[in-house]
């Protein structure tokens, strides 16, 4: 199940723009920085999480539209590099309405966010926090960017998916707590044993 994130790309001080060929640049994706409050969770993408991922054909869309495409990295026309920071992009929007238009509200800042669609192979919670931390360890597959007016989940479905997986892990949690604390409370009985055998 293909899931969206969101940041603001207005307050990146790497976003770069080319009139003459209706270039942007700057990051679509960023490691180890804790999202927005997604319903009552937290969420960080780890700085491994793209290892082994094919990025060879991924979109560029406007508000995650498939029709409207604004560049894909088959074609040259979007060019994705995986640094320290993150996933920086490279894109030369067409010089169509949708195009011109985009790159024109990019720069007046009436669009101000950068999503991205991908699928989890792997992830984990950190429930003893509040509000609880998911932790994307590694992407399945990226299957696109979006230069988008607000941020929001694609599928109401992902968000009850995510919260699903936590409370699951939150259970293992739980268990692991119960074993833990029943470990320690033995541990207390055994070392009074041995001080009363001390004593006679």
């Amino acid at each position: 199940m293909t899931e969206t994130r969101y940041y603001n790309i207005t307050n990146d001080e790497n976003l770069e723009f080319r009139d003459d060929t209706l270039e942007v640049s700057g990051y679509g994706i960023v490691f180890g920085t804790e999202s927005r409050l997604l319903g009552d969770f937290k969420e960080v993408i780890s700085q491994r999480a793209l290892d082994g991922v094919d990025m060879t054909d991924v979109l560029l869309l406007s508000q995650h539209k498939m029709e409207d495409i604004l560049a894909r990295t088959d074609s040259g026309t979007l060019v994705l590099n995986v640094t320290d920071k993150g996933v920086h992009f490279r894109a030369s929007l067409p010089d169509t309405t949708l195009g011109r238009d985009t790159f024109t509200l990019i720069k007046r800042g009436d669009l101000k966010d950068m999503s991205f669609g991908f699928t989890v192979e792997n992830d984990t919670w950190n429930t003893m926090k509040t509000p609880n931390i998911r932790t994307v360890n590694q992407i399945g597959k990226l299957v696109e960017l979006s230069i988008v007016t607000r941020g929001a989940y694609k599928e109401p479905g992902v968000n009850k998916r995510s919260e699903q997986l936590r409370d699951a892990c939150a259970e293992c949690t739980t268990e692991y707590k119960d074993k833990k604390a029943k470990s320690l409370a033995l541990k207390d009985e055994m070392l009074e044993m041995y001080n009363e055998i001390k004593k006679d």
